[in-house]
């Protein structure tokens, strides 16, 4: 009733810094992440969601978001869902819009390390190769 009335679906809060978005997901509020996935345009609570379909629409109309950095230093390439999965679909997606999977954060980490280290393994495999495939210098 509030969003077909005009509420934000993406108001950012600063306590926690997340969206509503963000929260389910981090609550494991699946009910409320598909909800919110469908009228969201929080680019990084949807690759957290695995919300390939809306994702891909967002890219298809600005397909530079495979490479924004929301947060600094954190494209989406590592906000990537918690199941390998959906870990990898995400990630084949932003890679096929030019992610860019040699990108470094401010640990010094690629995607793949990042995505390693929280156990995620295919989609650090497939990290790992796109990363080899890039055209170096």
């Amino acid at each position: 009733m509030l969003i077909a009335r005009g509420a934000k679906v993406d108001p950012f809060e600063l306590r926690y810094g997340g969206a509503p978005l963000t929260h389910a997901v981090y609550h494991q509020q699946l009910d409320m992440v598909k909800f919110l996935a469908a009228h969201s345009r929080n680019f990084r609570g949807l690759c957290f969601a695995g919300a390939v379909d809306r994702l891909r629409e967002l890219l298809a109309e600005a397909p530079d978001r495979a490479n924004r950095e929301d947060r600094p230093g954190e494209p989406a390439l590592f906000c990537l869902p918690a199941e390998d999965d959906e870990a990898v679909e995400i990630a084949e997606l932003l890679l096929s819009f030019g992610a860019d999977p040699t990108f470094r954060n401010p640990l010094g980490q690629t995607p793949a390390e990042a995505a390693r280290r929280r156990g995620l393994d295919d989609a650090a495999a497939l990290l790992e190769d796109a990363a080899n495939a890039e055209p170096h210098g």
